[in-house]
């Protein structure tokens, strides 16, 4: 087979470690979810794994000196599952003239341009699961005259389903961005971020919030959320032997194969195909408890079996640009 001077000397862990690079920078949406610590889906039932929760529980309270008995209670962790559902593939062939006399650096020319395309899909899919999710509160409208009110009232709710205040984030679409950069009062640089973020598609600090702009979502859709609301996990193949160059790679919670075998059932000569792989599983994180019809306090429940709970998203609350 014949290569160019720089083909034959790649390093396969070097080009998927800058594959990877690409992922995570090309990925807005991606960089706001739970990503870590998702485990090992190797011998996983139905390729599922189980995300823990943390146990809710409440004390008692007694009288001091009195005879109030003592509160003894039983507590209950939470599962979410998160299971593999789909893969993305991208493979290139390449004939000999094309690595000979075309393609000067096979990792900016091949590798890159199809990793920034898995990066896509992935945004895209978390995206989709952001869009269709069950929300457990009304979607909120957002005035595009007065954006920040409606803003101000997602992060009321989340604090009403006791979301934690760190690490929120308000994903929008392109035209509730452009309301939000069109008002008057979230104008300025100064009052929304740096320039340095708005370069990260950060819009910047708003009401607490972290805002960041998606293409990949609606232009009206803009979606309020903690990280934890979100969960996303990924596997890379396995290398199989047998092909020239490969490894399978994780980093910052994306994963990715990148590999290159020769298929030589072609008539013409041989074709060398650059294989480009990630398995992908995403869900919407709820939590079982009731949401006070008056106040839309959200109680958790203690015991997640208990009669008359629901599993609800109360993590993130849906928003839409007004007309």
């Amino acid at each position: 087979m014949a290569t160019s001077d720089g083909y034959s000397a790649i390093k396969a862990d070097r080009i998927v470690d800058g594959a990877l690079s690409l992922l995570v920078r090309a990925s807005v949406l991606g960089n706001t979810v739970f990503r870590e610590g998702l485990g090992n889906f190797r011998g996983a039932k139905d390729d599922t794994i189980t995300l823990r929760l943390p146990a809710y529980a409440k004390p008692g309270k007694r009288t001091l000196r009195g005879a109030t008995p003592r509160t003894r209670k039983k507590l209950h962790e939470r599962a979410v599952t998160v299971q593999l559902t789909h893969g993305y593939t991208l493979d290139v062939p390449l004939t000999d003239e094309e690595i000979t006399l075309d393609i000067e650096r096979l990792a900016t020319e091949v590798i890159a341009p199809s990793v920034q395309g898995i990066a896509r899909e992935y945004e895209t899919d978390i995206a989709s699961l952001m869009e269709n999710a069950s929300y457990a509160a009304s979607t909120i409208t957002i005035d595009p005259d007065d954006p920040f009110a409606g803003i101000v009232a997602a992060r009321k709710t989340l604090s009403d389903h006791q979301v934690p205040t760190t690490e929120r984030f308000l994903a929008v679409g392109s035209s509730v961005a452009a309301a939000i950069l069109e008002s008057p009062q979230l104008r300025r640089v100064d009052q929304s971020g740096t320039d340095a973020a708005l370069r990260r598609a950060e819009i910047g600090m708003i009401a607490g919030f972290t805002v960041i702009e998606s293409q990949a979502l609606s232009p009206d859709f803009a979606v309020a959320y903690h990280r934890s609301a979100f969960a996303v996990a990924s596997m890379a193949p396995i290398v199989p032997d047998g092909v020239a160059w490969g490894a399978s790679e994780s980093a910052d919670g994306y994963a990715v194969r990148v590999m290159q075998a020769l298929d030589a059932g072609d008539l013409d000569g041989p074709t060398n195909v650059v294989f480009h792989d990630a398995w992908v599983g995403m869900t919407a994180v709820t939590d079982a408890g009731t949401i006070d019809p008056v106040t839309g306090k959200f109680e958790p429940a203690e015991d997640p079996d208990e009669s008359g709970v629901q599993n609800l998203l109360v993590r993130a609350v849906e928003l839409e640009l007004g007309s």
